[in-house]
């Protein structure tokens, strides 16, 4: 879902992106406008109410990810997308009262907005926030669209700000797990709800059908995440990791590794050097290598990637799974002397827990959180 996207600039310490489908919003709203007769400056100030209103989701995003960073939890970044911005936690906060702040962070700058648009709007227009008389003012339009971004988000369907609000007051009460799996039930049935009456409403709330098929898909991921990672709460890496694993020689010809690494179910391979770890070697460059004379001549440290990702024997599971990126499948691991003493193959590690658990065998979804704020309806 995160890759083709463009930085816009980091604020806060914070990287901010736009997904490439961001663009579709802006181009289907100026198609609407153009085909029911507007004019060109009708469509360009259309696009302009866009940018504010997508300018607030950014600002109710900030408003999370600050929020976090009081409570020492880390962001990796934010991407717009056309229905609505996510923001990646690098964890949850620990105890249920510091996510409610964090959930709440969102919708109460919408409220700061809402409040200042409006003492604006009366100082001006008197107290007719309707905008009646006045219904092409970006002022009114703008508050309209803060009031629906609060009320909407605030609808408890996990993992929208509503739902995680509903599961932080259930965490009180219950173990963080149980109250994950009832939040994300509640939000299953809202999001039908959701779904349905997108379809049935379709020409006036295109994109409904979609934020309701991301509120199903997303709560459900996020239950198999914080599930995988009560079942390795206090393991460590040690206690997943691989023992019996091929090791390259820096030294090493491709032509001679090749004739061991043939017999290997492994994807990457960790160079050593006097026992030393010193990098990786993926499976493709070597078979690359392999495919002319000169190739096979060269060396493993000539072709392996010096800068890899490590993982220490005794940092615990959870969190190096919760941090670890998508494509780093087979991750070394190393001791206090930078010596390789196993292997942690995330992939056949999630399909065992998710086993032990009772969940579905393919492999789990990337662990982030996504913080969701939806775009109101701009008319």
């Amino acid at each position: 879902m995160m890759s083709r996207r463009f930085k816009l600039g980091t604020f806060f310490g914070i990287a901010l992106f736009i997904h490439w489908s961001f663009f579709l919003m802006p181009a289907l709203v100026a198609y609407s406008e153009w085909s029911n007769g507007g004019r060109l400056i009708d469509v360009l100030l259309t696009l302009g109410f866009v940018v504010l209103l997508f300018a607030c989701v950014i600002l109710h995003e900030y408003g999370h990810v600050l929020a976090a960073r009081a409570f020492g939890v880390g962001t990796r970044d934010i991407t717009m997308l056309p229905i609505g911005g996510v923001a990646r936690l690098e964890r949850m906060p620990e105890e249920p009262w510091q996510e409610l702040v964090v959930a709440v962070a969102g919708p109460a700058v919408n409220v700061v907005i809402a409040t200042t648009l409006g003492i604006g709007i009366i100082a001006v227009y008197g107290f007719d926030l309707s905008g009646n008389g006045e219904s092409n003012m970006f002022a009114h339009r703008l508050f309209a669209v803060n009031i629906a971004l609060i009320v909407f988000n605030m609808i408890p369907a996990f993992p929208m700000d509503g739902g995680r609000v509903f599961r932080s007051v259930a965490s009180m009460f219950t173990n963080h797990r149980r109250a994950t799996w009832l939040a994300m039930r509640l939000g299953q049935v809202i999001a039908i709800a959701l779904f349905a009456l997108g379809l049935t409403n379709l020409s006036s709330m295109p994109f409904l059908p979609f934020i309701a098929a991301f509120i199903f898909w997303v709560g459900m991921m996020e239950y198999r995440q914080v599930d995988i990672a009560s079942q390795v709460k206090d393991l460590r890496v040690r206690d997943a990791m691989l023992r019996q694993f091929c090791v390259a020689s820096i030294d090493s010809t491709v032509a001679e590794f090749a004739q061991r690494a043939a017999d290997e179910l492994q994807r990457a391979f960790p160079v050593v050097d006097n026992g030393v770890y010193r990098g990786l070697l993926p499976m493709e460059p070597l078979a690359i290598a392999m495919q002319t004379a000169a190739g096979q001549q060269r060396t493993v440290g000539e072709i392996m990637r010096w800068e890899s990702i490590t993982v220490d024997e005794n940092d615990l599971l959870e969190e190096v799974l919760v941090g670890m990126p998508r494509d780093a499948t087979q991750v070394p691991v190393l001791d206090s002397q930078n010596k390789v003493v196993g292997l942690l193959d995330t992939d056949s590690c999630l399909r065992r827990v998710a086993l032990r658990s009772g969940a579905s065998n393919q492999p789990a979804a990337p662990v982030s959180i996504d913080y969701y704020s939806p775009p109101g309806d701009e008319r």
